[in-house]
């Protein structure tokens, strides 16, 4: 069955979920990251920000068995767009705004966003934020908005790249979550299926995401 973590009344996150942990090796030492969803033989987590590699150690505990540590590589950012059918390739989870910036719909295919209008893309991976936020807790809408460290260019159609408007957490969501908004450029050929991707400090996301364009 799918075990997913859910926050106290504090709007923070425990370190263990059921009886699963993740840990990461930092400077000799095992430190707890936060894990937010077991299933079978998967477990999603979210890191400690600030990692430095070019790799690390982790390890995965559940019932008080321990795995045995596995190294992975670490860099500045690696995002990655989520799709709305949470498989990483199709439809950009992606909303939608007018060229005044009020909401008007989830992007799809049914309905796109027009040129000059707005978007909010949401991914993960962008890497450090400032300032920086505590891992285990949701992001308080009542204080700063953590924002990306590096700036985040976002491409259309594989041709045609602008610069973020912002980029950083998402007030009420765990602090791995990015929201980048962006002004949607004239580009060539406005259509239902516009490749769209993110770069972050010369990282880019797959290239299997697109997002719903018209004129």
């Amino acid at each position: 069955r799918v075990i997913a973590a859910a926050p106290n009344r504090k709007g923070e996150y425990a370190s263990t979920l059921g009886s699963t942990k993740v840990q990461v090796k930092v400077n000799g030492d095992w430190m707890p990251a936060v894990p937010l969803l077991s299933y079978k033989t998967q477990v999603n987590a979210l890191l400690p920000f600030g990692l430095t590699g070019p790799t690390i150690e982790l390890q995965v505990e559940n019932d008080g068995v321990q795995s045995v540590p596995i190294v992975v590589n670490v860099r500045e950012a690696t995002p990655g767009i989520f799709t709305t059918d949470a498989s990483g390739i199709g439809q950009a989870a992606v909303l939608n705004y007018d060229q005044q910036g009020v909401y008007t719909s989830t992007n799809s295919t049914q309905r796109p966003v027009k040129v000059g209008g707005y978007i909010s893309v949401y991914a993960t991976g962008c890497g450090d934020l400032t300032p920086r936020p505590t891992m285990n807790s949701i992001v308080d809408a009542n204080t700063v908005i953590p924002s990306t460290a590096a700036p985040v260019a976002v491409s259309f159609d594989k041709e045609l790249t602008v610069v973020a408007d912002w980029a950083g957490s998402v007030p009420g969501m765990v602090s791995g979550l990015c929201q980048i908004n962006v002004k949607v450029p004239p580009i060539v050929n406005p259509r239902s299926k516009v490749p769209i991707n993110l770069e972050i400090n010369g990282h880019k996301s797959a290239p299997e995401t697109f997002v719903s364009i018209s004129n």
